[in-house]
């Protein structure tokens, strides 16, 4: 019972998915293997012509297992050939063995060389239709990513620019800057440098004098007093530096394109140029040093003094003790003197 209900099963299924043929007869004999139907030459049957032999619907189909109701579908038996046509009737040689027996009223669908030249044409239409339909489609898909492969390589182009722009602008613009700021921070370390230096030898002790106590400082105040005699003492040197004088003696000036005589006699070493800053720079050198060691040797000098002044005062009082003795001793003679 089983295998029958999936027989019936595959049987239906089969007829579901079957072309639909566009012509049908009815089996009107059954004999074995040969059957008649009603329709002949007149309807377009030829010898030779396949027709599909099925069972109409009649009863519902239920699943022997689930019990579902699966319909009244046309159940395909077997297939058969044409083998003799009449006008009116036609006898069909079966192919195979029928799933079920044949009887009279079964249904035989074929479709004959006109509707089958049609069909093809149709199939073959639509086939043609398709590709047509396939290769715009492709040729569409193919610009569209021409298209995109164009954009693609614009922006890689523009990309390339982009760099290329943004290499020299580091070769001409960063890169000079960062040499810079480095050169600039060197000046500067070296400066600040030169300034740790300069400021640890002004508040240096003075050779001679580590064992001192009490290290003098210079104050803004002295500093500033210290510069400003630095640029009068500089303001008295170029004062007294004699400019020269034309005079009768003095030879013209050379004019254009013209190479100056040569002078006759050279000036004294004194009188050069480089002579006079030496001594210039010599005697701030010397004044600088004269304030450093009076403000340093300032206090040493309070202390000597308050000591000097302790002396002459001790001094003073010893003196007057010994002119008091004196008189003292000058009235008793006179005391003496009288009583004689």
């Amino acid at each position: 019972m089983n295998c029958k209900g999936m027989a019936l099963t595959a049987l239906m299924t089969l007829a579901l998915i079957s072309p639909a043929l566009a012509g049908e007869a009815f089996v009107t004999k059954a004999r074995g293997s040969t059957l008649t139907i009603d329709k002949g030459a007149d309807d377009g049957l030829e010898v030779g012509l396949e027709m599909v032999i099925v069972r109409p619907p009649e009863e519902a189909i239920i699943h022997p297992l689930t019990g579902e109701n699966l319909g009244s579908p046309e159940i395909e038996l077997v297939i058969g050939q044409v083998s003799m046509v009449s006008a009116r009737a036609a006898s069909v040689t079966l192919l195979g063995a029928p799933l079920l027996g044949l009887r009279p009223g079964d249904v035989a669908r074929f479709m004959t060389m006109e509707e089958q030249m049609v069909m093809d044409q149709e199939m073959t239409t639509e086939t043609a239709e398709k590709a047509a339909t396939e290769r715009n489609q492709i040729r569409s898909d193919a610009g569209r990513l021409a298209r995109n492969i164009s954009s693609i390589q614009g922006s890689i182009k523009s990309l390339e620019r982009a760099i290329r722009e943004l290499r020299r602008y580091d070769d001409d613009v960063v890169k000079p800057q960062f040499n810079s700021i480095n050169r600039q921070i060197t000046e500067m370390r070296d400066e600040l440098g030169e300034l740790r230096t300069t400021v640890s030898l002004l508040n240096s002790v003075p050779v001679g004098m580590e064992a001192e106590e009490g290290e003098a400082a210079m104050s803004e105040e002295e500093i500033a007093e210290l510069n400003r005699r630095i640029s009068d003492l500089e303001s008295k040197i170029t004062a007294a530096t004699p400019l020269p004088t034309i005079g009768a003696d003095t030879p013209p000036p050379p004019l254009d394109g013209m190479e100056p005589p040569a002078d006759e006699a050279e000036t004294p070493f004194f009188l050069q140029p480089w002579f006079i800053i030496v001594v210039g720079v010599l005697g701030i050198a010397g004044i600088a040093f004269f304030a450093y060691m009076k403000m340093a040797g300032g206090d040493d000098e309070d202390d000597e003094d308050d000591e000097d002044e302790e002396v002459v005062e001790e001094f003073e009082e010893d003196d007057d003790d010994d002119e008091i003795e004196v008189d003292v001793e000058e009235e008793d003679d006179i005391v003496v003197e009288e009583t004689s």
